[in-house]
């Protein structure tokens, strides 16, 4: 027993003393920031990160933010430092450096092309690669800033919004300021003469969005709970990685819905055990701003409605409608709509009372995209004597959408 003891003692002793260690180097750190007129913030807000959507931003859920700094440079250019991370991306250190407006995206960079970049390839010198939105732009961003850019130097920046990005910044104080000075140097090369004005952009909306969409993006949002339709019952319900936008006409709220739910059980011997089971269920829904009669496609035998039976055997086999209304759900899904159905492979879906819901697996956004060009789609089929007896003039005009390989191209609005 007496051994037990003193080796549980020593084990805090141990335990104690590392973690004395640790608080002493952080406190020396953060110290030796501030020493150089920097701020340091130990638990930034997601919302540092807001306006930026170049990769590594913009992309994936449960992003976070920690250890930011912020100062000026030897110029006075004003800069943050920052760690981010999201569920695939390890957290990885970023300098930003502010610039007087917003241009168009731009990467440049001596190391692996960072995923997910979807952008015009430039022709680069050496072992650089240059990519843009804007080639015009590409070009005069690279000559302006080639001449600036280190030898034998990994270099890794963007032109996100308003702001020059550059990754992978060391941590140490010193190491830290040759970066942050570095990446200065970059922003004045591109800014020289009053840079670029000709390619200057309006400034990205102070939010979390997503990569080349107009989505807007929360980590956790619980209100938008009260918007769409969930699982009760349990407690500590949360909305997580929420995703709004207004689609082109057609709103969507896609979230995570998160909950507990307790057990208590007799465990025979006068006392009692409580189990808690975690729930997650993913929700896809549109709120689209005209009216529109009930139907439903696959939603499942409890659905309500009537099952209505289409002449093609081969579209019964695949497709369950429901309605209140056969000739709605016939005037709707007509054979052409049929058609471009079949090689879709549409979500299960039911619009009932202004709301259009999905049956999904998951609401990454690969998902929410795939249900969006499906209404749009959809909608897009349907005639305007339709909208017409729905009260709707004129017809509401949808997405175009790619063409299927072997479906008939959807119609523009006024002309089925």
């Amino acid at each position: 027993m007496e051994v037990l003891l003193i080796f549980g003692l020593v084990i805090l002793v141990v335990g104690g003393g590392i973690g004395l260690y640790f608080g002493i180097r952080r406190y020396q750190y953060v110290k030796a920031l501030e020493s150089r007129g920097w701020t340091f913030v130990t638990n930034p807000d997601i919302s540092i990160a807001n306006g930026l959507n170049v990769p590594p931003f913009g992309v994936e859920y449960d992003r976070s933010v920690d250890d930011q700094i912020i100062g000026k440079t030897a110029d006075g250019l004003p800069f943050q430092v920052f760690e981010y991370q999201t569920r695939n991306q390890r957290e990885i250190r970023v300098t930003c450096i502010r610039l007087p407006y917003a241009l168009p995206e731009f990467v440049l960079g001596n190391g692996p092309v960072r995923p997910h970049l979807v952008a015009y390839e430039l022709d680069a010198p050496g072992a650089l690669r240059a990519f843009t939105s804007d080639t015009d732009f590409g070009r005069e961003a690279l000559r302006r800033i080639l001449p600036s850019l280190p030898t034998n130097t990994p270099i890794d920046i963007s032109i996100d919004g308003n702001q020059l990005v550059s990754l992978h910044c060391p941590e140490p104080a010193e190491e830290m300021n040759s970066h942050i000075e570095q990446a200065a140097t970059y922003a004045k090369a591109l800014m020289a003469g009053g840079g670029p004005e000709q390619f200057k952009q309006p400034d990205p909306e102070p939010k979390l969005g997503f990569y080349h969409t107009k989505w807007t993006y929360f980590p956790r949002a619980d209100h938008f709970l009260e918007m769409v339709s969930t699982t009760g019952g349990g407690q500590n319900h949360r909305a997580q990685d929420v995703v709004i936008a207004d689609n082109d006409g057609l709103p969507f709220i896609a979230l995570a819905h998160h909950w507990e739910t307790t057990h208590t059980t007799s465990n025979g011997n006068g006392g009692t055990t409580t189990t808690t089971q975690h729930h997650v269920e993913y929700i896809v829904e549109m709120q689209p701003p005209f009216p529109f009669r009930f139907i439903s496609l696959n939603w499942g035998i409890f659905s309500e409605g009537k099952e209505y039976e289409y002449e093609s055997e081969k579209f019964n086999e695949k497709f369950k409608i429901r309605t209140h209304d056969p000739k709605f759900a016939s005037d709707v899904i007509h054979p052409r709509a049929m058609e471009w159905l079949m090689a879709y492979h549409p979500v299960p879906f039911a619009i009932r009372d202004g709301v259009i819901r999905f049956k999904v697996n998951d609401h990454e956004p690969p998902t929410i995209i795939y249900v969006a060009n499906q209404m749009h789609g959809l909608f897009g089929w349907v005639p305007s004597f339709v909208w017409a007896n729905l009260g709707v003039r004129p017809s509401p005009t949808f997405r175009e959408l790619p063409p299927i390989p072997g479906a008939p191209q959807i119609p523009r609005a006024g002309t089925n």
